[in-house]
């Protein structure tokens, strides 16, 4: 399926996403793009961005998904069952995102996926990974700087965290890391302009004295961590967007 086949089989008219109609040569080539998006196949790269969809549902392809949507301001919500991996600046500065799933996403270490996202107020990628080859990988550098509303984070495959990755994220609450090790932390700027907002970090009990020692976990600067237990807690049974584990 070419380029142009894509978007055909994506418009309005029928059933299918899209614009409300077909999609001429010029909206092809200026990705003039409106509405509700589905696709069924693979996305390409930049296939989307600076456009105007509303909405993306690609539950049946899979692979990488690179800066698919960048920049696509109207963007509310975006649903990928079978997407392998985010690459860099994919959903970077779509300042309408609010509404995410990615339950079986196996690769998150890019950088910048979401940086900007500012009305983007939580986030999951839950274990269901490890069904399709799981790869345990971290939050890349800047992955949600400048995301002003997020308030909650669930990363169980996350096993480190980038510099800057939470820059700015001033509305931050509750980061939870489900992994059996400490996740490393590359830089004590990860938490950076967050005016000393307080975070509840929740890990396994077996680790919370380990966190609390950890290198550079200590010394962060721009927020103040907490570590907690997730055993007794409400995210022993729930993810951090509320949604019950296993469900």
């Amino acid at each position: 399926m070419n380029y142009y086949d894509l978007l055909l089989a994506n418009k309005l008219n029928g059933g299918g996403g899209g614009g409300g109609g077909g999609y001429t040569a010029d909206d092809l080539a200026t990705r003039n793009y409106t509405g509700d998006m589905v696709v069924t196949g693979s996305i390409l790269i930049d296939a989307f961005s600076s456009s105007h969809i509303t909405s993306l549902t690609a539950d049946n392809g899979s692979g990488w998904i690179q800066r698919c949507c960048n920049a696509c301001s109207d963007l509310v919500s975006v649903s990928m069952k079978m997407a392998d991996r985010l690459q860099s600046n994919c959903f970077e500065n779509c300042t309408s995102l609010k509404y995410t799933n990615f339950p079986n996403m196996k690769y998150i270490g890019n950088p910048s996926v979401f940086k900007g996202c500012t009305s983007l107020e939580t986030i999951k990628f839950p274990k269901g990974g490890e069904i399709y080859n799981y790869v345990t990988s971290g939050f890349g550098i800047e992955y949600f700087s400048g995301c002003t509303s997020l308030k909650k984070v669930e990363g169980w495959m996350a096993n480190g965290i980038g510099a800057n990755c939470f820059d700015g994220c001033v509305s931050l609450e509750v980061l939870v890391l489900r992994g059996g090790n400490m996740a490393s932390l590359s830089n004590v700027n990860a938490f950076a302009n967050m005016n000393g907002k307080a975070v509840d970090v929740y890990v396994k009990s077996s680790l919370v004295s380990t966190y609390q020692s950890g290198t550079n976990w200590v010394n962060v600067t721009g927020a103040t961590l907490t570590f907690k237990a997730i055993e007794g807690s409400f995210y022993e049974t729930h993810y951090a967007d509320g949604t019950e584990i296993g469900a």
